[in-house]
């Protein structure tokens, strides 16, 4: 994503509306950045530099189970 002020792709979210949410964001060394559990609030990039950060979503699926997705996303400043 690249937060440059254009309106377009200006902040990273990978969630839909679900219970019990949860998004992390690390850097390269591991480092927790960022945190929510409000899926309307996404991660704008903030202060952070170029670069490849990793994610984590924790939430409860349609059965109520534990359920969770990780990955990747480029941050382009």
């Amino acid at each position: 994503f690249t937060p440059n002020g254009d309106g377009r792709n200006e902040f990273f979210d990978a969630s839909e509306n679900v219970n019990e949410y949860s998004m992390k964001v690390f850097n390269r060394f591991g480092q927790e950045i960022f945190r929510t559990e409000n899926h309307q609030n996404p991660w704008r990039g903030e202060d952070h530099p170029t670069g490849t950060y990793f994610w984590l979503i924790q939430y409860m699926g349609c059965k109520n189970e534990e359920r969770q997705a990780k990955g990747y996303v480029q941050l382009v400043r």
